[in-house]
């Protein structure tokens, strides 16, 4: 695990070429904090950096950038590829003698030989760059899930840009300071930046489940390169569905397997413990592999409807772990949001939650963390499953009701206004999806976005920006339910809860490992009916695991969630009062709405793009 970034097809003086890369390092230091990389074109044409977080491996064998053993290709990597013990003997047998023990050196001699066609057998989370030493052409990759995050830009001599942070590429000082209208616009509609945009003009998301090639001088300035798939996320009903006992015992071992991986490593790993279903089922099975002593991680409250440290420190017990527990309260929060606020790479209405229980793992010396993020995903665990279809019933039946829609946008209250958004648009699953996990409406954004372009310099202000993004094609979901799973994974949890979980854990150089997100698991069970996969209560799974205790999912939803609403409207009320003056009342309720743009501005201030007040 690590931070990547690089540089190719330079035009301008070489050492301006190492400045600009030990500049994009220094901005992703603490996501290696064990160990630095530079690697620097003899003709000052390309460079590559890298910041190391010791995982597998721990020798110097294992330091980036790597160079393969016939010297004509480097890569930077940041992820783990956890089969890589499983594809290094087919190298051996092609005659590779490996130096090291890292997945880094399997990753790039697979490259060397197989090129892009290696991606499809890769299980784990992955984002690099490799690059050809004899003319700088680069090819850039990132795992299907888009765990891991990697960002480029085309710089005005045509000279690619990329790195885990948008911070990095900024870092490099070839990118203009201006905000991306459509960043923007995606960011207010839904609290996070949807692909491939970021919330600079110019630099983009490297969209998951592709590749990307660049040649020297043939990309335009400002450009997102071409990407091509190697795999889709997708959902194709079985001819046949398994009886009960072979289903459970498919998801069992999909279960064991996909555990069993991400526990590769040459450091302990813990569990961030939520008391809920998905991190009590990774305890669960943890401890039923026989790994005792595990090091659990969570936050505790004086709110007492928020507070799940009695629940997790009984979970922790029962399962054998060594736990440790966070309090947080208003005061010592107040802190703990300072530096969620500085360890932002793009503004977020989420992750907070994140950043302070990965303050609890560093400060016990944990490098590596398992999250239970994805359960909920995979095995039905929203209200959107059932929601989402039901707003798209009523939508087609509320015709009547589109007569009044210039009545209904003047109510005052988000979830009126929403309902107008709704009323206003063709009833299909992707607007319903937005209606029920967007922040802004397209008109709100819209007005936002025009206010603020008073002070960030104008653009054209269009209201179907978002929008571009594309639609679900149907055809490609059995029902209904699989298409919101589908959103789901390529929606909420790729755009904002991996994004997020990535940036505040390796804010605090700790690796965070998600064993539900995983190519093995998704492929044992995407062919099952979405009536069973999708079961109240993730009956799948806690079938799958009858060793979570029947008071864990008998037991309300609630997961790491925080009191910040409390502390927004009482101690915490000072931090939010630039908020309060900049906007209207009534766009900031409910909390989540004031909440994002508090980090978007300061967002938009730390890095030189608003004066601020």
């Amino acid at each position: 695990m690590c931070g990547i970034a690089g540089i190719s097809g330079w035009q301008k003086k070489p050492e301006e070429l190492r400045a600009a890369l030990e500049g994009m390092q220094r901005a992703l230091g603490h996501r290696g904090p064990d160990d630095r990389g530079i690697l620097l074109d003899p003709k000052g044409k390309w460079g590559l950096i890298h910041t190391r977080l010791s995982i597998l491996d721990l020798s110097p064998c294992g330091r980036q950038p790597m160079t393969s053993s016939d010297g004509k290709w480097h890569i930077v990597f940041n992820g783990e590829i956890y089969n890589y013990r499983d594809l290094r003997p087919g190298l051996e047998k092609a005659g590779h003698r490996f130096f090291s023990g890292s997945d880094t050196e399997v990753l790039l001699e697979s490259l060397a030989r197989e090129g892009m066609g290696v991606l499809p057998k890769l299980r784990g989370m992955f984002a690099f760059g490799l690059l050809r030493a004899e003319d700088g052409q680069v090819w850039l990759g990132r795992d299907l899930f888009g765990i891991k995050p990697l960002y480029t830009a085309v710089g005005p001599d045509g000279e690619l840009i990329f790195a885990s942070e948008v911070r990095a590429v900024l870092a490099s000082g070839r990118v203009p300071r201006e905000v991306s209208p459509a960043g923007l616009d995606g960011y207010l509609r839904t609290g996070s930046l949807p692909r491939p945009f970021s919330l600079v003009r110019g630099v983009f998301q490297q969209r998951s489940g592709t590749w990307s090639h660049y040649v020297p001088q043939a990309a335009k300035p400002g450009s997102l390169l071409d990407s091509h798939f190697f795999r889709k996320i997708g959902f194709e009903r079985e001819p046949t569905t398994p009886d009960g006992k072979t289903m459970m015992a498919r998801v069992r071992s999909a279960l064991e397997e996909s555990l069993e991986a991400h526990f590769v490593s040459d450091v302990p790993v813990g569990l961030f413990l939520s008391g809920g279903i998905d991190s009590t089922a990774i305890a669960a099975l943890a401890a039923s592999s026989g790994r005792k002593g595990m090091q659990s991680y969570s936050l505790g409250f004086r709110e007492r409807r928020h507070d799940e440290a009695p629940l997790t420190r009984w979970v922790a017990r029962r399962f054998g772990m060594d736990h440790h527990l966070m309090r947080l309260d208003a005061e010592n929060g107040r802190d703990c949001f300072q530096g969620y606020l500085e360890a932002m790479d793009q503004p977020t209405l989420d992750g907070f939650n994140t950043y302070c229980v990965s303050t609890l793992a560093s400060q016990n010396g944990a490098k590596v963390v398992l999250s239970g993020l994805g359960g909920d995903e995979l095995f039905g665990g929203y209200r959107s499953f059932s929601r989402v279809p039901e707003l798209k019933k009523w939508s087609e039946r509320a015709g009547i009701l589109r007569m009044l829609l210039p009545v209904i946008e003047r109510f005052p209250g988000a979830r009126v206004r929403r309902v107008g958004e709704i009323l206003g648009e063709s009833p299909s699953l992707e607007q319903e999806f937005l209606a029920f996990r967007g922040n802004f409406t397209r008109r709100e954004a819209q007005s936002l976005r025009k206010e603020m372009s008073r002070e960030l310099g104008e653009w054209e202000i269009r209201a179907d920006l978002y929008d571009n993004l594309g639609r679900l094609d149907r055809d490609r979901f059995p029902t209904d339910a699989d298409a919101v799973g589908y959103l789901e994974l390529t929606r909420y949890m790729r755009h904002q809860l991996l994004k997020d979980s990535d940036v505040f854990s390796m804010s605090h150089g700790l690796e965070l490992r998600v064993p539900f997100v995983d190519m093995g698991l998704f492929d044992a069970i995407r062919g099952l009916p979405a009536a069973i996969r999708y079961q109240t209560g993730k009956r799948l799974l806690t079938s799958a695991v009858p060793e979570i205790p029947d008071y864990i999912y008998q037991h309300p939803k609630r997961g790491f969630t925080l009191p910040v609403e409390t502390w927004m409207k009482g101690p915490w009320k000072d931090m939010f009062a630039d908020v309060h003056k900049r906007f209207p009342e009534a766009l900031l309720q409910p909390w989540s709405r004031l909440w994002s743009l508090k980090t978007l501005m300061h967002w938009l201030e730390k890095h030189g793009f608003a004066a601020g007040d």
